[in-house]
C-alpha cells in the first residue's frame, strides 16, 4: 500500500478512537450522575419509609432505581433504533417485537418501583429476572464474538454491546439478587 493510501486509513482509525474515547466520557457521566443522584436520593429517604434497610440496601434500591429510569428513558428517546438492535441480541427480543417494545417500559417501571417500594422482595426478584434474561443475550453475543452496537443507550452513546450492555444487565442483576436475598 502506497502512503498517499495509507494516510486516510490512519487519519480514519485515529477519528474512530477519538469518537470511541468521547462515548466512553459521555457514559462516564451519565454513571457520575446516576450515582450523585442516587446518593442525594437515598439521604432524602433515609428518615422516611425505608428504615426497614440499612444504609448500603438503601442506597442500592435508589442507585437501581436511578439507573433503571436513566436506561429507560435513553431507550425510549429512540425507540424503533433501541428495538430494531435489541431485537439482534436478547433472547425474548429475538422472538417477540412486542417484548422489545415493552422493555424499556418495564425498565422505567421497575426504576419507579425502586423508589415505592424498596423493600419489597417481589421487586428486586424481578429485577433481577430481567437483568439476567437480558445478560443472557449479551452473553450469547459476546462468545459468538459478533460486533453489535449496544441497543441500551439508544443513540445518545454509541458503544460496543460488551462495554455497556454487560456491565448494565451484569451489574443491575448482582444488585438486585443481593437486594432480593437479603430481604428473603
Amino acid at each position: 500500500m502506497n502512503e498517499k493510501k495509507l494516510i486516510p486509513v490512519i487519519e480514519h482509525h485515529m477519528e474512530d478512537a477519538k469518537n470511541q474515547k468521547l462515548e466512553y466520557v459521555k457514559l462516564f457521566l451519565v454513571f457520575v450522575a446516576i450515582t450523585l443522584v442516587s446518593i442525594f436520593v437515598s439521604i432524602v429517604n433515609n428518615s422516611s419509609y425505608v428504615e426497614d434497610l440499612n444504609d448500603v440496601e438503601l442506597f442500592i434500591s435508589m442507585f437501581m432505581g436511578v439507573f433503571f429510569v436513566t436506561f429507560a428513558l435513553f431507550k425510549i428517546i429512540n425507540l424503533p433504533n433501541f428495538v430494531s438492535g435489541f431485537m439482534m441480541y436478547d433472547i425474548i427480543a429475538k422472538k417477540s417485537r412486542a417484548y422489545a417494545k415493552a422493555y424499556p417500559v418495564i425498565q422505567l417501571f421497575l426504576g419507579c418501583a425502586m423508589f415505592i417500594f424498596a423493600t419489597n422482595p417481589i421487586v428486586h426478584f424481578l429485577a433481577a429476572l430481567v437483568s439476567f434474561i437480558a445478560l443472557v443475550g449479551v452473553y450469547i453475543k459476546i462468545q459468538a464474538k459478533e460486533k453489535i452496537h449496544c441497543a441500551c443507550l439508544g443513540n445518545v452513546i454509541k458503544m460496543p454491546l460488551t462495554t455497556v450492555s454487560a456491565f448494565e444487565d451484569g451489574i443491575m442483576f448482582v444488585l438486585a439478587a443481593y437486594m432480593f436475598l437479603a430481604m428473603i
